[in-house]
C-alpha cells in the first residue's frame, strides 16, 4: 500500500526539515514548500497580509493537514477564498458605479431640458417675485456625478 508520508517522515527522508515561519505561533510544522508560498502571499498592496494569514490559519486549524499534499490543498483553498472575496467586492463596486451612470443616462433621456445645453433656461417656469427659485436638478445631477 502506498501511503503518503507524514511531515516527520518527509523531513527525515528528504533532509528538508520543518519550516519555521517567523513570528507565527504554532507554524513550526508547516513544510518548507508551503513556507515559501506563504513568504509571498497573493495580496494586493491595499490588502492585509495578516488577514490572509488569519484565513490560512483558520483553514489549517480546521483541516489539520498531516502531509505536504494536504497542506497544498489548505493553501489553495485559502487562496481561492481570498480571491473570491476580492472579486465579489470588485463586482459590487462596478455594479454600484454603473447604477449611478445608468440613472444619470435615464434622467437625461427622459428630461429633454437636461440633454440640451442651455435649454433649461427656456423650459424653466418663471419664478414669481418673492418666491424661492426652483433648483436646477439637471445641473445639480451633472455636478454630483461628474
Amino acid at each position: 500500500m502506498n501511503e503518503t508520508p507524514d511531515i516527520d517522515q518527509t523531513a527525515e527522508e528528504t533532509d528538508v526539515g520543518k519550516a519555521e515561519v517567523s513570528g507565527r505561533t504554532g507554524w513550526g510544522t508547516i513544510p518548507e514548500t508551503i513556507k515559501e508560498l506563504l513568504s509571498d502571499p497573493p495580496v494586493l498592496p491595499h490588502e492585509s497580509e495578516d488577514r490572509f494569514f488569519e484565513l490560512f490559519e483558520s483553514f489549517r486549524s480546521y483541516a489539520e493537514p498531516e502531509n505536504i499534499v494536504e497542506y497544498h490543498l489548505v493553501y489553495n483553498a485559502a487562496v481561492c477564498k481570498w480571491e473570491t472575496v476580492r472579486y465579489r467586492f470588485m463586482a459590487t463596486a462596478v455594479t454600484s458605479n454603473q447604477q449611478q451612470a445608468g440613472l444619470k443616462s435615464l434622467f437625461i433621456e427622459t428630461h429633454n431640458a437636461a440633454s440640451i445645453p442651455g435649454a433649461e433656461r427656456s423650459t424653466r417656469p418663471k419664478t414669481p417675485r418673492g418666491a424661492l427659485p426652483i433648483p436646477n436638478i439637471a445641473k445639480t445631477l451633472t455636478v454630483i456625478w461628474s
